[in-house]
């Protein structure tokens, strides 16, 4: 396992500059973002050039973040099945993949669409499945895993709730993304962990405070074994994603304590 930064280009003047500061961090990758609606021309030598950018600076694109607000798929025919429709996302599964990324993350109320999210839980769950049913062929055709952030609107409650919604789903180019620093809000992250297994596309922590408590304290210093040895017994192989900006202190903060918990 290793660490990968959040590299928004907003807050950088251009990629190299971002994957310079993760560098010095010592990361391992950086995230990309991909704005919804994208499709300029000569996007993809953009992309294909980001992706030689990070590479000198010895990191790889770990990732790439979907951000804005995605229309609903548009039929191509008459007969609008799953692989008939023109799906948004694939310009961000093309864009991953020009610059050797093999993971997209998206908001779970990003998949709503301009239409926003259902009032009712369970039409929220049926509306993003419906989704997914086409979106995994897409991420399939390009290689891509598509990590769903369910956080966005409380999608999926417990550990329970997340595994049997990504079993219904079945596909290997469908997973989740574990918020750890959320998770201790409404379960303990090692169930979440152990509960989801193969089913978690990737791990990310936000704040320094990745165990929901000040290091050092009684609870952190419980609650950090119990996540190490959930991670090593479900094989875990990514990388740990931090969404806190490399620039900043509380991303080398962060590291450093991730670090901490993979080396206890």
């Amino acid at each position: 396992m290793a660490v990968a930064y959040h590299g928004d280009p907003a807050r950088f003047r251009d990629v190299a500059e971002a994957a310079g500061h993760a560098a010095r961090l010592g990361a391992g990758g950086i995230d990309l973002c991909w704005y919804a609606g994208d499709t300029s021309r000569g996007a993809e030598d953009i992309w294909r050039e980001a992706g030689e950018t990070v590479k000198r600076a010895g990191l790889c694109v770990s990732g790439v973040r979907v951000c804005g607000t995605l229309e609903a798929p548009v039929p191509r025919g008459p007969s609008a099945g799953h692989l008939n429709g023109h799906e948004p996302l694939e310009a961000a599964f093309a864009a991953a993949a020009t610059c050797a990324a093999r993971l997209v993350v998206v908001g779970a109320n990003t998949l709503y669409g301009m239409s926003g999210a259902p009032r009712r839980h369970a039409d929220r769950l049926a509306a993003i499945l419906a989704r997914l049913m086409g979106i995994r062929f897409a991420a399939a055709h390009h290689g891509i895993t598509l990590a769903i952030d369910p956080d966005d609107v409380g999608l999926l409650p417990t550990p329970t709730e997340a595994r049997r919604f990504l079993d219904e789903v079945n596909s290997p180019h469908v997973g989740v993304e574990l918020d750890i620093s959320r998770t201790t809000q409404r379960a303990d992250p090692a169930d979440w962990l152990l509960t989801l297994t193969h089913r978690i596309a990737c791990i990310r922590v936000g704040e320094p405070e990745i165990l929901g408590e000040a290091e050092g304290t009684a609870a952190a210093d419980a609650g950090r074994p119990a996540i190490r040895d959930a991670l090593r017994r479900i094989r875990y192989k990514g990388m740990i994603h931090v969404t806190a900006p490399c620039e900043t202190p509380a991303a080398a903060e962060t590291a450093a304590r991730v670090r901490r918990l993979l080396a206890d």
